[in-house]
């Protein structure tokens, strides 16, 4: 079968410390982006996002977390974001599930041990494709705040509360909580593919690493993402990650972490 590239420009941090997020023109809409290390000490940005622009109108959003206590989490996070960037158009393949099944394959070839979540939003007109392994996640939420789709964690705190076993605080707070089900990386990774849907003008579209969703709950990310501007609400959200992160609680989710996200409003 014959292939050809089908990327534009891309916009990319690996293991980048972004001052503040970056507003860019997205497929005729707009798309925040940050990240940024844990405040540990020391620590080194294990995330990578990516914003790609493809041919025919389309494009992708993605986040990955390189998979911490592994060796090469942040090579890892960073090949499946520059991969997305350098797809193949085959007739018959989807490009996005091609990339993720390249990288996985290349990790277990080169046997370190390393892994990675990922999170990639394909865009193409106003329709909206979600393909997502491991717990960094997605939510797609209208104008009053109704959630329209969302991602689940593979995790075995995510399918419990996604389940209804667990409540939300009692999730945040699980010792469990960092486990995951699957990762690229894995001779047994599967990608789990959400339904298409069609994005209304003012929907609101977020992908965040854990770093975010370990430290604020749904409902507080839901008002911040919703009643601002997108770069002041991702702003919003990035301050107030930061300051959990800070606290020394047993009542309130803080756990330092690297910290990434990208909004967009079609």
């Amino acid at each position: 079968m014959s292939s050809k590239e089908i990327c534009r420009p891309p916009l990319s941090f690996t293991r980048a410390n972004l001052k503040e997020p970056i507003a860019v023109p997205f497929l005729g809409g707009e798309a925040v982006i940050y990240t940024c290390s844990s405040p540990i000490s020391g620590h080194d940005n294990e995330d990578a996002v990516g914003v790609y622009e493809w041919q025919d109108e389309a494009g992708v959003l993605a986040v990955a977390d390189g998979v911490g206590g592994l060796p090469g989490g942040s090579e890892a996070s960073s090949q499946v974001i520059e991969t997305l960037n350098r797809p193949l158009s085959i007739e018959g393949v989807d490009p996005v599930i091609s990339c993720l099944e390249t990288v996985n394959e290349d990790l277990i070839r080169d046997g370190n041990g390393s892994g990675t979540t990922v999170t990639v939003l394909f865009v193409q007109g106003a329709e909206l494709s979600s393909y997502h392994v491991g717990d960094s996640a997605m939510l797609v939420v209208g104008r009053r705040g109704r959630i329209k789709a969302q991602t689940v964690p593979h995790s075995i705190v995510g399918f419990a509360l996604a389940s209804g076993q667990l409540d939300e605080k009692s999730a945040m707070q699980h010792p469990e909580r960092h486990l995951l089900h699957n990762m690229i990386g894995m001779h047994d990774m599967w990608i789990e593919t959400g339904k298409p849907i069609r994005l209304a003008t003012l929907d609101t579209v977020i992908i965040a690493s854990d770093g975010l969703w370990d430290n604020l709950y749904q409902d507080e990310v839901l008002e911040l993402m919703c009643t601002r501007s997108l770069k002041g609400a991702c702003q919003e959200l990035v301050d107030s990650a930061s300051r959990r992160m800070g606290l020394d609680s047993l009542t309130e989710p803080s756990k330092p972490d690297d910290l990434s996200l990208i909004l967009y409003r079609p």
